[in-house]
């Protein structure tokens, strides 16, 4: 009889939040353009962590649209990145 083994790797939200900090940190825009993308995930990561789930998902939508209007003219394709990840924490975040 064979046996498959799986690993699985779990994630946490904060993980979640401290990959896109370094993914916003790294995507070669402008401090001056980073600072507030980082500053409203690190915004977010605290009210997770002080189970206000609610603002966490408020920043995050921030987040969203920060991206949309700042990396997305400039590198469509990792604002997509940045935008659908930060969706993920949301949704996590909304799951029951």
């Amino acid at each position: 009889m064979d046996s498959d083994t799986v690993e699985v790797d779990v994630i946490t939200i904060d993980d979640m939040l401290s990959i896109l900090v370094v993914l916003v940190d790294e995507i070669g825009l402008p401090r001056k353009s980073t600072r507030p993308l980082i500053t409203t995930l690190k915004q977010a990561q605290n009210a997770g962590e002080g189970d206000r789930v609610h603002v966490a998902i408020n920043k995050l939508e921030q987040f969203q649209q920060k991206v949309a209007a700042q990396v997305a003219p400039i590198n469509a394709e990792c604002a997509e990145v940045l935008i659908d990840a930060a969706q993920n924490v949301i949704d996590a975040l909304s799951a029951p």
